[in-house]
């Protein structure tokens, strides 16, 4: 009797050990892919935000010395089109990782 109680008991462990393998390597899987997804938005969704900003700077002293900013209004809207682009790119990782 002790000894089929062992058995089992062996066998439930070693069950609940290999969930725990799984679980690790799907925690290491998702911890993988939110480090690509800050390193895209700290690059890729940056970029043109920082741009635009700086261009709206120009856009403003232009304003001041009474000068025309047209060629920079599209600079601005070319970036903010980047820059839907990639958070529809950063999206699309998000929800890919939903899938882990």
């Amino acid at each position: 009797m002790i000894l089929l109680k062992e058995k089992k008991d062996e066998e439930k462990i070693k069950k609940a050990n290999e969930k725990l393998k799984i679980n690790n390597e799907l925690i290491i899987e998702k911890n993988k892919k939110l480090k690509e997804i800050a390193w895209y938005q700290s690059h890729k969704v940056r970029a043109p935000v920082a741009r635009i900003m700086g261009l709206i700077n120009l856009i403003e002293i232009n304003k001041n010395n009474g000068e025309s900013s047209d060629d920079l209004l599209g600079y601005v809207l070319q970036s903010a089109v980047e820059l839907d682009e990639v958070t529809k790119d950063l999206v699309e990782k998000i929800s890919d990782s939903d899938s882990l």
